[in-house]
């Protein structure tokens, strides 16, 4: 990099290549994953990511360490296009074209039909995204808290708590590993509420409503309280369970548009995108206009109260019916 304009023109091109990530693992575990088993796929997909993240900080330091921060770059990039040879060999969009799936495992999926096609024809965008946007809004709240612990948490442990960098590093450790549990944890737990209940509004809307319901709990004391103890434990019981919800968050976008599986959760993580340019910014003017570490999270408070009344508008029991694909251009627009 020659200044800071290429390195955000790089950075952006970075960007979008990760932008891609989750929507496309959401989309082929809405093929491969029958629907009361997609909850614990999505939970072991995103707390993989969020275990590679905790994990690649102390390797990369290593890196850095014995040989220099560029070669960190060259050994990251080496490791991840060797993965991407892989995926390309033996990854297949139609799960019956794979050699080693079986008729037993293909007679559960939802692809086993008898067209012969994986597509779906054009994106009825019209009909989408007033569905999404219930999602897209509490997926913005939820991500305007869970950006705020991402950006900010160590220097608050640090300045609020006075808690050393070794301990504040632990800390926020722990609080990443909390998170990690409930993905997996929430994933196999809206996937339980799925058989045994039936309903789609409760293993998804309520779960989701119920698990903001603590988080919310979690933060109360934070703002009231300042005490290490306290804040220490509610921002775990907040990170927890904005952990929890991830997995059926995630699931309902493909239970709205089963078909448009990659369109749909690329709409609601680019709402929880826009949290995250937005939430450290209005922490910074808050923390500069009270001094006040803790009393930036009421407006996390407020926006997660809001996304518990939105979540009853997500309905992922009435998902969007497949636009054929025939005459896409005379269809396109619906």
């Amino acid at each position: 990099m020659t200044g800071l304009a290429s390195l955000f023109g790089v950075r952006l091109v970075l960007g979008m290549g990760e932008g891609a990530t989750l929507p496309a693992a959401t989309r082929a575990v809405s093929k491969w994953i029958p629907i009361e088993k997609r909850g614990t796929a999505i939970g072991a997909t995103h707390a993989a990511g969020r275990l590679g993240a905790g994990t690649a900080a102390p390797i990369v330091a290593l890196l850095i360490t014995w040989f220099s921060w560029r070669f960190s770059f060259v050994a990251v990039g080496i490791l991840s296009t060797l993965w991407a040879v892989v995926w390309w060999w033996y990854f297949y969009e139609d799960p019956r074209q794979h050699p080693r799936i079986t008729s037993a495992e293909l007679a559960v999926l939802p692809t086993a039909d008898s067209t012969g096609q994986i597509g779906s024809g054009p994106v009825p965008w019209r009909r989408l995204i007033p569905r999404m946007a219930p999602l897209m809004i509490v997926y913005f709240c939820q991500g305007w808290t869970g950006w705020l612990f991402v950006t900010w948490m160590p220097s608050l442990l640090q300045k609020n708590y006075g808690v050393e960098i070794k301990k504040s590093a632990f800390l926020y450790m722990a609080l990443l590993f909390s998170g990690f549990l409930a993905e997996l944890i929430g994933g196999m737990t809206t996937d339980s509420l799925l058989r045994r209940t039936g309903s789609l509004q409760i293993a998804r809307s309520l779960m989701i409503a119920g698990s903001w319901v603590f988080a919310v709990a979690g933060l109360v004391p934070v703002i009231l309280f300042h005490d290490m103890v306290i804040g220490v434990s509610g921002f775990m019981v907040t990170v927890f369970f904005l952990g929890f919800a991830i997995s059926p968050l995630w699931t309902a976008t493909m239970d709205i548009a089963p078909d448009y599986a990659g369109t749909s959760s690329s709409l609601m993580n680019a709402s929880g995108a826009v949290a995250g340019i937005l939430s450290p910014v209005a922490f910074a003017w808050i923390l500069d206009r009270t001094g006040s570490w803790t009393l930036p999270f009421a407006v996390s408070v407020c926006l997660l109260l809001f996304a518990i009344v939105m979540t009853y508008w997500i309905r992922p029991d009435r998902p969007i019916e497949t636009v054929p694909s025939i005459g896409r251009l005379a269809v396109a627009g619906e």
